[in-house]
């Protein structure tokens, strides 16, 4: 992505990805045969969401772990939005087949992780510059959190990557 404020004014904007990826990879398997793993050893808390909105609690997922296996019940609370980790990359891998892909999102503040609940046959793994509402969110662009501010002639740019093996 590149942004560049060509205005005299700040300009306010987030980023955010949405690719999805079949899974199972193939027609054998299912989503609990598959796993993601992080380049590093995150301790997660997802930020849970109440109607599309973060409540402000939050639960912890992983432990000092690099791999957090696939269920549907993983994402009945909605999607696993994640705020603090140090990785760059997640792979989604299977326990039951080589094939696998690799989404990389170097610089990235957040991270989406979801699927529909139960037996939808894919994944997001949605890198983001930005987040949803909270609820008690003033409505304010200015003030959301995660929103970027360029400054006139500033610019931005990042990128994410898919490798697919």
């Amino acid at each position: 992505y590149e942004v560049f404020n060509e205005s005299e004014e700040p300009l306010f904007f987030s980023i955010g990805a949405h690719p999805a990826f079949r899974c199972p990879l193939t027609d054998k398997g299912k989503l609990e045969d598959y796993y993601l793993e992080f380049n590093e050893a995150e301790t997660l808390e997802r930020h849970l969401l109440t109607d599309g909105v973060f409540d402000g609690t939050t639960e912890v997922v992983m432990d000092n772990a690099n791999i957090l296996p696939l269920t549907y019940e993983l994402f009945e609370k909605d999607a696993l939005v994640f705020k603090k980790f140090k990785s760059n990359t997640v792979t989604l891998k299977s326990r039951k087949e080589p094939r696998g892909l690799k989404v990389s999102f170097p610089g990235f503040p957040y991270l989406g992780i979801w699927t529909k609940q139960k037996g939808a046959p894919f994944i997001c793994i949605e890198p983001w510059y930005g987040l949803a509402d909270s609820t008690n969110t003033s409505g304010d662009l200015v003030e959301k959190e995660g929103v970027m501010k360029l400054e006139s002639a500033e610019e931005f740019d990042c990128h994410y990557q898919i490798e697919i093996f």
